[in-house]
Order: C-alpha cells, then structure tokens, then sequence
C-alpha cells in the first residue's frame, strides 16, 4: 500500500477559536461497533449525512467554477450550501437517506476506512468505475483518518455518498480543475456489522442496508427529487 498523504491535520481555525470545543467528545457521533481510535484528537465522528451525487463541493445552484459536469447539481439533503427543507424532498422522506454509517480511520493504511486517490474522472459512472478498480493493497490513502473532525462538514469527516452501494472503497480525484466543485469522489457508506450499514431515512426511521442491495436503488435513495420509482428497498 502507498504511503498515507498529510492530508488532513487536526482541525482548528486559523485563530484556535472553539479548538477545544472541536475536540469535544460527542458520545452519540461514535458508533459502538466501530473499533476505539486512540489519538491525541477526539472529536471523531461515525455518522454521516447524504450529500447525493459524486462532485464534492458542487451546490444545488449551476457553478460558474464548474468545469467538471458544468450542468450538474447535488442530489442529495446535505452538501455545500444546502438550503434543503422537507419539502424540497419530493421523492418522499420514506425513501430518501438522510444519514448513514462510516468507519473512521485510525491513521495507519486499513483498506475498509481509507479514503484512497484515483485519478481524474469527470461523471458519475467512472468515478464508480475507477475507484471500484483501485487495488486496495497498492493504492495510495489520500487519507487514513477519515472522520477525525465532527467539526468539518465535509467528505473528510461527516459527509458521504450514494456513488457505490455501503462498503465499497471511498476515492477522491486529487487533479481536479481549479475549485473542490469538480472533485470527483466515491465515499461509501461502511460500518464494522456483518453484511451492511445502518441509515436513516428523512421519516426518522433506521434500516438495516445489505452491501448486496441493487446499486440503482441506492442511487435512487440517495436522492432527494430524482423522481425514481422504489419499490420496497429495505
């Protein structure tokens, strides 16, 4: 396995405003079934919000900045500058994720939290494609430390997506074009449980999601008003 980029010290601002509130332990952003993470920064966090589609920091709102996918938008509930409410979720609450589960790192290579680089993709399906290629054993971790900050609202630490059903690899195209708009990533739902994840769905209810489920119908319950017909998904 390549060696781990420094991609992501511990948080603070540039002043060290609120440093020790980030650090804070929040007992409920920490799954029990996920395996202790001895380190000096303890503000982790395994639960995760549904950013929808594959461009990192793409709004709902065309971009200007746009290079990758110019004329696409998010799909989710959670990502830069949501605004979502209730009844933008056109698809249903019922049948639109809201939160799910994610294995945090542990600052050494480990395969099922790494989130690893990939090279340049610019849709959907081959960011699924190059990322599910990767070699695990051979690929280099962007980072080993994801969910580290429940402070940072982004793909690091608290945001996820419904590019590949729960506990695929998670990839992210570090040559991307000028802004974090047109970064292209792959960041699955995972947990340490047997077969799947745990989500919750917009309605407040928590199902149990087999790896094995169709990967169409995941998109689809990744998406907030995609207009998808699901029929019985859990």
């Amino acid at each position: 396995m390549g060696g781990v980029i420094n991609f992501m010290p511990p948080y603070t601002s540039p002043t060290g405003i609120n440093s020790a509130q980030c650090r804070t332990v929040i007992p409920l952003f920490i799954c029990p079934s996920d395996s202790a993470v001895n380190d000096a920064w303890t503000g982790q966090n395994n639960y995760t919000a549904n950013q929808g589609g594959w461009l990192c920091d793409r709004s709902d709102q065309l971009d200007a900045n746009a290079i990758n996918a110019p004329t696409e938008v998010q799909t989710g509930v959670f990502y830069y500058l949501s605004q979502c409410r209730m009844r933008d979720i056109t698809d249903g609450t019922s049948t639109t994720c809201f939160f799910s589960e994610k294995i945090r790192g542990h600052g050494i290579p480990d395969p099922k939290a790494d989130l690893f680089v990939m090279s340049h993709q610019t849709s959907l399906d081959a960011t699924y494609q190059a990322c599910q290629a990767l070699n695990a054993a051979t690929a280099t971790p962007l980072t080993s430390k994801w969910g580290y900050s429940w402070v940072m609202g982004e793909n690091c630490c608290t945001l996820y997506n419904h590019v590949a059903v729960p506990n695929s690899k998670s990839c992210a195209d570090t040559i991307f074009p000028g802004t974090m708009s047109n970064m292209a990533m792959q960041v699955s739902a995972a947990s340490r449980h047997t077969g799947g994840v745990h989500s919750m769905t917009g309605d407040g209810a928590v199902h149990f999601v087999s790896d094995n489920i169709d990967l169409t119908v995941w998109r689809a319950l990744g998406t907030r008003a995609g207009s998808e017909t699901i029929s019985s998904p859990f």
